[in-house]
């Protein structure tokens, strides 16, 4: 095992590594045509899924895998512990990219035309969202309300509220790749792979603020902490470190036709599968220095990449938000004044308020045995507004609800 090249800017001695911190997805096409599993001793194996398998995401207890086959129509749920399928679900025309809500309940399949919506539970589709053409990539806000989709042949970023099915879009840069949205749901970066740049929009208003980065920007990830966005730069055979308040980079020489990039639950450790020469580069994202490289097999072009993370990396799911409610003093005309309440999920430790798919903070905040209550100021009376909860237990994670508001004017 050789390690590769490092960054002018780590450590000048990094030190080698052969086993990932947590299990590795890799889809891989050509010869195998599945997804291929290096786990966290090191151990490799495959399943096969038919052809050109695109894009891959792991539920959040590391045990089921979600993947993007392109070319059958269909997505497959594979047992990630037992690498075998356990079904798969058709969906013509043929999907691309995949997001998965915080509570592994519904999985989005961009596809031809629009996005399928899947029950992971009863593994069916329960609808799909037309869109005004094919999505390349699509993420979820955390509160799971508002579907972003880049319509990369259109140059524009389309707003879905999932509720209400409203549609509305922005224009922005040319050549849209791929989609990561911050832990906090305030900003989408989006990578250009034909003009080297990675746009920053602000989820509020959409504004647009962009970075230059290396040649050919393809795959993205961000820290778990939102403090760093990760892009893979294929052509440049780098990984380009943005810092996401300053839009600041720094530069990491990986393996040949870097395609895709995925950081562990705990921030640490982040990797990337080299297209053209079937390797996995290995980074210590605290020296941003490329650590170790592992094998992918000969002769097999891979392509999306995900973390399956078990253990104690996992948040403990705090369950299901109920009973939420609002309370408003309607004889006040005009009001700007709302209490959100709602019965306190179970293990969880805080929660954050979303109004309209974006986070809003609490005047004051707290907990009346098994009820929980967040006061909203400043509100502007007679506009709908659709305010949701997401319990944490460490991050934000954790089932969903939300409720329509509209205070007298």
């Amino acid at each position: 095992m050789s390690t590769l090249p490092a960054s002018a800017a780590g450590a000048t001695s990094p030190r080698t590594t052969t086993t990932p911190s947590c299990d590795v997805l890799v889809t891989r096409d050509g010869t195998w045509d599945g997804l291929y599993k290096i786990a966290t001793n090191g151990a490799t194996s495959e399943v096969k899924l038919g052809n050109h398998p695109i894009d891959v995401v792991a539920s959040s207890d590391g045990r089921t895998g979600y993947v993007a086959g392109y070319g059958t129509g269909e997505v497959h749920v594979v047992d990630i512990v037992a690498m075998r399928k356990l079904a798969s679900i058709k969906t013509e025309p043929a999907v691309i990219s995949l997001a998965l809500s915080a509570d592994d309940s519904t999985l989005f399949a961009a596809a031809t035309g629009g996005v399928h919506v899947i029950d992971t539970v009863t593994r069916k589709q329960t609808r799909f969202i037309t869109l005004a053409s094919s999505p390349f990539a699509v993420e979820l806000s955390p509160d799971g309300t508002v579907l972003y989709a880049l319509l990369a042949f259109d140059n524009s970023l389309a707003v879905v509220d999932l509720p209400t099915g409203n549609i509305r879009s922005a224009a922005i840069p040319a050549s849209a790749e791929s989609a990561v949205l911050s832990p906090d749901g305030r900003f989408l970066y989006v990578t250009h792979r034909d003009i080297d740049k990675l746009s920053r929009i602000r989820t509020a208003d959409l504004r647009v603020d962009t970075a230059d980065v290396g040649d050919a920007p393809r795959g993205i990830d961000i820290t778990p902490n939102g403090s760093e966005v990760y892009v893979v730069n294929q052509d440049a055979h780098t990984v380009s470190v943005v810092d996401t308040q300053t839009l600041a980079t720094s530069t990491i020489a990986v393996g040949d036709g870097a395609y895709d990039v995925t950081i562990d639950a705990d921030g640490k450790r982040a990797y990337v599968n080299n297209y053209w020469e079937d390797s996995m580069s290995i980074i210590d994202t605290a020296s941003r220095t490329v650590i170790g490289s592992l094998p992918l097999g000969a002769v097999n072009a891979s392509w999306g990449i995900d973390t399956a993370c078990r253990g104690a990396a996992t948040p403990a799911r705090p369950g299901l938000v109920k009973n939420l409610s609002t309370f408003a003093n309607f004889f006040c005309g005009p009001c700007t004044t709302a209490w959100v309440l709602f019965i306190k999920p179970a293990n969880s430790t805080d929660f954050t308020v979303f109004a309209n798919g974006q986070p809003v903070s609490c005047a004051q905040k707290g907990y009346f045995f098994t009820l929980a209550l967040c006061q909203l100021t400043a509100l502007t009376p007679g506009v709908p507004m659709r305010l949701s909860v997401v319990p944490s237990n460490g991050s934000t994670f954790g089932a969903t609800a939300s409720t329509l508001l509209t205070l007298r004017p």
